[in-house]
């Protein structure tokens, strides 16, 4: 990835300045194209573009109505997944460790997609499908678009509605998380 570069100047009201520099790596931006077409499967690089498989420190976008396959012979990780359109389907786990953004689309498979204790889950938009595995430990704020499937999603965190709309999956607000219901709403298929 790119490396940016920045310093902080601070002067107090003594005229003492402080300054601070640092060098922080910053991840490449992956979009699903689907490549050729020869397959479907997350790790095929030429799916990507640009060619290449997102990593720990990457953005994934799956912004097309294509399917991208997590099969389960080893689990993604990445910075940031944003999805607006298409599925993400398979039996492995995709971890999303800072912001996880869906907008529209489904998910769906035997997987499980996870947002660490850090991160950011948008629910915005358009109506969205869950069903697999959802599992929020950071903060979770749903500001729009229905909820329909068959999935389970699991708040081991913050899950804060803001909205009007059905959640059909089976929602599970596990001991110690908070839900909050800020305003409109919901409906839920608690288990």
């Amino acid at each position: 990835g790119d490396v940016i570069h920045y310093t902080i100047v601070a002067t107090n009201t003594g005229n003492t300045t402080s300054e601070f520099s640092q060098a922080q790596e910053v991840g490449n931006v992956f979009t699903w194209d689907a490549g050729a077409g020869a397959d479907t499967s997350w790790f095929t690089a030429a799916n990507w573009s640009p060619d290449g498989v997102p990593g720990a420190g990457d953005v994934a976008i799956l912004d097309t109505n294509a399917t991208i396959n997590l099969p389960n012979i080893t689990n993604a990780t990445v910075a940031t997944f944003q999805q607006s359109a298409g599925t993400l389907t398979g039996a492995g786990t995709l971890a999303v460790v800072t912001d996880f953004t869906w907008s529209g689309g489904a998910q769906a498979g035997a997987g499980t997609t996870t947002l660490g204790n850090t991160g950011t889950l948008t629910l915005s938009g358009a109506a969205k499908t869950l069903s697999r595995g959802l599992i929020n430990d950071g903060t979770a704020n749903w500001t729009g678009g229905a909820f329909a499937g068959v999935g389970t999603f699991i708040n081991n965190g913050m899950f804060n509605a803001s909205v009007v709309a059905p959640f059909s999956p089976i929602f599970r607000n596990a001991p110690g998380a908070t839900f909050s219901q800020l305003s409109g709403s919901s409906a839920f298929n608690a288990f």
